[in-house]
């Protein structure tokens, strides 16, 4: 794979972890307002997208 279609598929994952992390915003919404939990899986797939998305901004450094 060159370096051109690596930065391309990276550039696809992190907008892929920013649009799962804006679609599922309203659940931490719920939980702040009423207590509601999120579920597990959900919490669990928008921490990887959250280490994804730092781990991109620290090769920007």
């Amino acid at each position: 794979m060159t370096a051109e279609a690596q930065a391309e598929a990276r550039a696809a994952q992190r907008a892929e972890a920013r649009t799962y992390l804006s679609e599922t915003d309203w659940l931490v919404v719920r939980q702040a307002e009423t207590g509601t939990p999120i579920p597990g899986v959900i919490r669990q797939n928008r921490a990887e997208a959250r280490i994804l998305l730092n781990a991109s901004n620290d090769d920007l450094s």
